[in-house]
């Protein structure tokens, strides 16, 4: 398994893509908080991740697997010294292997430099 995690848009059809794939699968847990709220879970994959996670508010990742898109990781920086983990997904095809820690020490590096 050949990984690579690149920097990449938020408006990248991969990154959307694989992003709707996150906020559904996080849905299923907070179906009532969001009805409650009155969010609209297709407003919320429609608009995307969020514009904090690209320069220069932080940096959105999205990691491959042999070529194939497997999942995304996003930090934002709160100041010059401070930032913190906004998101992190792997596709459940790639789970397992241990893209998460990869996509997260990826993520600390960049957040250190």
């Amino acid at each position: 398994m050949t990984s690579i995690l690149e920097p990449i848009g938020r408006d990248d059809p991969e990154a959307r893509r694989l992003y709707a794939d996150f906020v559904r699968e996080a849905d299923g847990p907070l179906v009532y908080e969001r009805e409650e709220a009155g969010i609209d879970l297709d407003q919320e994959v429609a608009k995307g991740p969020s514009p904090d996670l690209v320069p220069p508010n932080g940096v959105l990742l999205l990691a491959r697997v042999d070529g194939e898109p497997a999942g995304l990781g996003g930090i934002r920086y709160l100041d010059t010294e401070v930032a913190e983990v906004k998101s992190m997904y792997v596709a459940p095809a790639f789970r397992g292997g241990g893209l998460g820690r990869q996509i997260l020490a990826r993520l600390d590096g960049i957040a250190l430099e």
